[in-house]
């Protein structure tokens, strides 16, 4: 399986073993995400500063 990853400001395509369903646990299936491309593009930027330059804006 495939995911989409952030790390230090850049967006990257990595091989991830698959989701394991076990006792007490679900699995859904997200067929649409309305999550905006403003919104993304500012996680992506602050991803690669430290959590005291995220704290001080």
């Amino acid at each position: 399986m495939h995911q989409i990853v952030v790390k230090s400001g850049k967006t990257l395509l990595e091989k991830v073993p698959a989701p394991v369903v076990s006792d007490g646990t679900i699995l859904v299936k997200v067929l649409y995400s309305c999550i905006s491309q403003g919104t993304e593009l500012a996680g992506i930027r602050s991803s690669g500063e430290s959590a005291t330059k995220k704290i001080s804006k």
